[in-house]
């Protein structure tokens, strides 16, 4: 799991998230400045007159003036609601041609605009400065959206109209679904801040060195909210789905790093584990357990993201013999990268005949992350698809008398998997902080991936878990 977690996983666990509407930061397009260019090369060569005639060609020219930036405005507020509205896989999965159509309507922009596109770009510092104001801007008129309880048209701001068309997208997904960013629906919580007035808080959460991503977080707790393909996404939260009841108040943190999960004692509750596989080397297990390591979920199989092929890991033997031999629970994992039914089925029977020679009792999970450059051949199926796979998965494993389990992070969870049809199978899930933000069931937690623990070189996957009938 760790090969293909590190880079995947901690984009949305170990630090705040990049901020995906950065790229607001390009120049605008050269509309508005190369047509007040065009009207002054005009007046230069108009010749003299009096001074009535003088007035009344400035008059025109402020009027011509006025008259393009709100037909630029418009246009670009057109071209950045371009892509249509849809469910919350079809906003996960937005076609390429719909992202580029966004990103590119300014070059268009610029391009009508002739030889003057040069002249324009040669001062992007009258056109609207730095990019961190056109972030807090749009950020702005979001929240003031939602809290308003109406719809609001960003392209009333012309800043914002520019910053629309250069990429930046806001998603919503669940009721009254939007996905161009033009106009946010009625569906902000009256909960969303202790303070009447949300432009308050979100300036004191900015001021205080609160990222967006964080502050539009708790400014809206009826969703989850993750910042994918250079927007932000918000899922309603289904109350229907299970629930769990960590509290951040009860996770002990050690001076090693390591979490506990304690009591209103403050006794501890929880149960110490580690997930391994081929990348930690050679595992000297009796040092493992030494080291409080009560259970431990190993690597069995891989598919790769690229070829497809199904691969055993190369220290499975050693280390499901050395862990059992240590009186430390085992579980098993598979990475899979299946495309199709067959290829599912092919890796649950590979999996079963490779425990075939144990008395294993442990969880079987099933790991649907995506590859970690984002390119795997899994991460092209539509949501249903890999649902339906999943699922499948699952019940191969419940049949033959196993506890299936499935692997993910808050990415793939709300973006790559329909919840409630899995809503029958143990989950465990990876977060690398203790703020329990993801809110739906979960027994197994994966906290961190550079952990240490005695008797494995270099880093090593943390888990614990505080119920849950694993069969050990």
């Amino acid at each position: 799991m760790s090969e293909h977690r590190r880079s995947g996983n901690r984009r949305h666990h170990t630090a705040p998230a990049a901020d995906p509407l950065q790229a607001s930061g390009r120049k605008a397009a050269a509309g508005t400045g190369s047509r007040t260019h065009a009207d002054d090369s005009i007046n230069i060569n108009a010749g003299t007159g009096t001074d009535s005639d003088r007035e009344a060609r400035r008059r025109r020219r402020e009027a011509r003036r006025s008259a393009s930036a709100e037909d630029v405005s418009i246009s670009r507020f057109s071209a950045a609601g371009s892509s249509g509205e849809g469910s919350a896989a079809a906003h996960s999965h937005a076609s390429d041609e719909s992202r580029s159509a966004v990103r590119t309507s300014p070059v268009k922009a610029s391009k009508a605009s002739g030889n003057h596109t040069e002249q324009t770009a040669a001062a992007p510092k009258k056109q609207h400065g730095s990019v961190l104001p056109l972030i807090l801007c749009a950020v702005i008129c979001i929240v003031a959206g939602f809290a308003a309880g109406r719809t609001l048209e960003l392209s009333s701001v012309p800043v914002i109209g520019t910053f629309l068309s250069a990429g930046a997208t806001v998603t919503v997904s669940g009721k009254n679904t939007v996905s161009d960013g033009s106009v946010l629906p009625d569906c902000a919580s009256e909960e969303a801040s202790d303070s009447d007035d949300p432009l308050v808080t979100l300036r004191e959460s900015l001021t205080d060195g609160r990222s967006v991503l964080s502050t539009l977080r708790t400014l809206y707790p009826d969703y989850l909210i993750i910042a994918k393909d250079n927007r932000y996404n918000f899922f309603r939260i289904n109350n229907e789905l299970a629930k769990h009841s960590y509290n951040t108040e009860q996770v002990s943190v050690l001076p090693s790093g390591e979490y506990q999960y304690v009591d209103a004692e403050g006794n501890t509750i929880s149960h110490k584990g580690i997930d391994v596989s081929s990348h930690q080397g050679d595992i000297d297990w009796e040092k493992v357990n030494a080291d409080g390591v009560e259970f431990a979920i190993i690597r069995a199989l891989y598919r790769g993201y690229e070829s497809g092929k199904l691969v055993e890991d190369k220290e499975f033997e050693a280390n499901i013999e050395g862990a059992a031999a240590n009186g430390i629970n085992t579980g098993v994992y598979v990475f899979t990268q299946s495309i199709n039914e067959d290829e599912i089925r092919e890796e649950a029977e590979a999996l079963f005949a490779l425990l075939e020679p144990y008395d294993f009792k442990g969880p079987v999970v099933i790991d649907i992350e995506n590859a970690a450059n984002g390119e795997g051949r899994m991460d092209k199926l539509p949501v249903k698809e890999r649902t339906e796979l999943t699922a499948l998965f699952c019940e191969l494993v419940k049949e033959k008398g196993f506890t299936p389990v499935i692997y993910f992070n808050i990415e793939s969870a709300l973006s790559m998997v329909e919840l409630p049809l899995l809503e029958d199978y143990e989950k465990w899930f990876a977060g690398y902080n203790a703020d329990f933000y993801y809110p739906y069931s979960y027994k197994l937690w994966q906290y961190s991936d550079t952990g240490a623990v005695d008797g494995i070189d270099g880093n090593v996957d943390l888990d614990l878990y505080v119920d849950g009938d694993f069969g050990w």
